[in-house]
């Protein structure tokens, strides 16, 4: 049975560009009463305007910062700037984790999705079975392939 999640309206309190691509926008509400704690790391799905008003996009973003006084939630969001300057067009993709899931990932990324290098950041924080500097080596040398 699939559990029906409550939805939430919220506001934007604040933005804040954290880099040329990035900006990290600040939720707030009373809906956040009850929200689970210790969010951060956990995700949310966001309800934009789709191309009818009865058909909402969808989008799934990992939650940065949580606050509860005042209710708050700190998203990331990926800017795709076009060379022009518009924001939209070619997906980027983001990933970080153990090594061979990596090297998965970046080659469905770069293969099967064709996401130009320019538009994606695959890395590795760890490689099951090396110590950090094992995998600090590792890492260059499949850098270098």
């Amino acid at each position: 049975m699939v559990r029906k999640r409550n939805t939430r309206q919220l506001t934007v309190k604040s933005t804040e560009q954290l880099s040329t691509h990035m900006r990290r926008v600040t939720l707030a509400g009373d809906d956040l009463n009850g929200f689970p704690p210790d969010a951060a790391g956990g995700y949310v799905k966001l309800l934009f305007p789709g191309e009818t008003p009865d058909q909402p996009a969808l989008r799934t973003y990992t939650v940065s910062r949580q606050r509860y006084d005042p209710n708050e939630l700190d998203i990331d969001f990926m800017l795709h700037v076009n060379p022009d300057g518009d924001v939209g067009g070619v997906a980027a993709a983001w990933a970080a984790c153990e090594f061979k899931s990596m090297q998965k990932i970046r080659q469905f990324v770069r293969d099967e999705k064709a996401v130009p290098k320019s538009h994606r950041y695959i890395s590795s924080y760890w490689k099951k079975g090396l110590k950090e500097e094992a995998h600090k080596i590792a890492k260059k040398e499949d850098a270098a392939n």
